[in-house]
């Protein structure tokens, strides 16, 4: 829109509709929203599709608006903040992608693993009988060798020793008819 347009630019039938008094503004505005928009995406396929939902939402707004200041002001602020979107956008898509490449690296596919088979050990180990129970518990989070856990409890170290083999005995069952199941399901 040139100068002499800008003089026949009437912004009452732009806010009612007229599709002339639309296309004035986008001839106007068009270029320098897009250059300005292109200038911070740096995507020429993006800086389009940005400029153009401006527009739409000029369009969709344009009874709210009361002169041409306002509507470049609209269109300046408007692609601003679909940037701003654009930006926040790929962030989260970055963000994500990392998460991702963690949780598929074969280190962390380990270390789930491991914390599984722990977490199924801790579980199985409170299905133990009491005595059983307190002196697996007294190894492995007191790490309390035989001699200590007797003299603990108050018991001989051979009845430590026969209630660990009892634990371990009953562990072993547990975890391995789990482990042929797993294995089971998990075969082709």
């Amino acid at each position: 829109m040139s100068g002499n347009s800008t003089h026949n630019f009437s912004i009452e039938l732009f806010r009612t509709g007229d599709r002339h008094q639309f296309k004035c503004v986008y001839e106007l505005y068009y270029e320098p929203i897009f250059r300005f928009v292109y200038n911070l995406v740096r995507s020429e396929q993006e800086a389009q599709d940005i400029t153009i939902e401006t527009f739409a939402k000029l369009w969709q707004l344009r009874a709210n608006l009361e002169s041409l200041t306002n509507i470049k002001a609209f269109l300046y602020v408007t692609s601003r903040n679909a940037c701003l979107d654009h930006f926040r956008k790929l962030q989260r898509q970055r963000s994500i992608q990392k998460e991702v490449n963690y949780l598929l690296d074969p280190q962390v596919g380990h270390e789930i693993i491991k914390a599984e088979v722990i977490s199924e050990l801790y579980q199985r180990i409170e299905s133990l009988p009491s005595n059983c129970r307190r002196i697996i518990k007294m190894m492995l989070v007191e790490n309390l060798d035989t001699a200590q856990i007797a003299e603990k409890l108050g018991i001989s170290s051979q009845t430590v020793r026969n209630q660990k083999a009892i634990a371990v005995r009953k562990l072993k069952v547990m975890l391995l008819s789990e482990l042929c199941l797993l294995t089971f399901f998990l075969l082709p």
